[in-house]
């Protein structure tokens, strides 16, 4: 997040309810940050924490927690200030020098490595997978973290997918 956009942000957290303004954010399909209810209404952790930043301060509202894009589309806007805020994006060096990350986190989540029902293999350390060679290919959705982090180790990645749904009906 570029410094005037920070100190904007600070201005309008720290503003009279009379400079009220919508902050404009965005959602991923990626539960349990963002899903949708049997309603087809945005939920999740991330609309949850909104939710209470504008029952503590009805000055601050959010616009925008119901446009679902991927992750690298979402960075795009934040850079671009096309959106002001994004809640739930993984912290690293890449983004960390792109970005202003709040302290202390508002939630950590782990990582889980799955495998198909079918499949005869059963994983338990990363190890295991690079030994597989070209069979040993991890899926992450597209603009993940993990991504890098996951290559760094020596894994093949298959990051073609804009959903955790797409990865998994591969």
């Amino acid at each position: 997040m570029p410094l005037p956009l920070l100190v904007a942000l600070i201005v309008l957290l720290l503003a009279p309810p009379s400079l009220a303004q919508a902050l404009r954010t965005a959602a991923q399909d990626h539960p349990p940050k963002f899903s949708r209810n049997a309603d087809g209404q945005p939920t999740g952790i991330s609309i949850d924490v909104m939710r209470a930043i504008h029952r503590l301060d009805p000055s601050i509202s959010f616009v925008g927690e119901d446009r679902v894009m991927p992750l690298k589309r979402i960075e795009r806007h934040l850079e671009d200030g096309d959106i002001d805020v994004f809640f739930g994006i993984l912290k690293n060096k890449h983004r960390q020098d792109r970005f202003v990350f709040i302290e202390p986190p508002l939630y950590t989540s782990a990582n889980v490595l799955i495998a198909r029902r079918d499949d005869p293999i059963e994983i338990r350390r990363l190890e295991e997978i690079r030994a597989l060679g070209k069979e040993g290919v991890v899926m992450v959705t597209v603009g993940y973290a993990q991504v890098e982090q996951l290559r760094s180790l020596g894994l093949l990645v298959d990051d073609k997918s804009d959903t955790l749904d797409q990865n998994l009906h591969k």
